[in-house]
């Protein structure tokens, strides 16, 4: 899966699960992959271990949330660090599953800009846009927990969905 189309975002991990419109704190169990973007391997409060960052091919990492406690969370640690670049930000994520639905998630803290409309960016699976002009702070404010699902559909090895536009 090539996930790409981001522009300096603040990526927090990555979760994909077998199961549409999940209860993740429950559903550990269910986790195919997550990556701490920027971060060491850790393991959060219901248990789900993210991988060490890994799978980018391209943007920076940094941890200079770790500055900040973040609110929202029980689990301030996966949202202090992140990988982001000036321009595209790509991951290479090897899923090679069988057919079935999923959930993509996204979890966002902004660390680094104290006002909206300071970073707007897309998110994209392959060519699709799925999440169009997100703004973290004014979503949310500043060191705030904000998570995105992206529900997508896996069928004769190929992905489909649904594009946010």
């Amino acid at each position: 899966m090539k996930y790409n189309g981001l522009k300096s975002i603040l990526l927090i991990y990555i979760i994909m699960t077998s199961l549409f419109n999940v209860s993740f704190s429950s559903k550990k169990d269910k986790v195919i992959i997550a990556i701490n973007c920027g971060g060491d391997t850790y393991e959060d409060a219901d248990g789900v271990v993210y991988e060490k960052d890994n799978y980018f091919d391209t943007g920076n990492a940094s941890d200079y949330g770790l500055q900040y406690d973040i609110s929202g969370t029980d689990d301030a640690e996966i949202y202090q660090t992140e990988r982001w670049a000036a321009s595209d930000l790509t991951y290479l994520i090897p899923f090679k599953p069988t057919a079935g639905k999923f959930v993509l998630v996204l979890k966002f803290s902004e660390v680094y800009f104290q006002m909206s409309n300071e970073k707007v960016f897309n998110v994209g699976i392959g060519d699709k846009v799925v999440i169009r002009d997100l703004d973290i702070f004014d979503r949310v404010g500043k060191a705030a927990a904000f998570d995105e699902f992206v529900e997508f559909e896996m069928k004769e090895n190929k992905i489909y969905v649904n594009v946010i536009i």
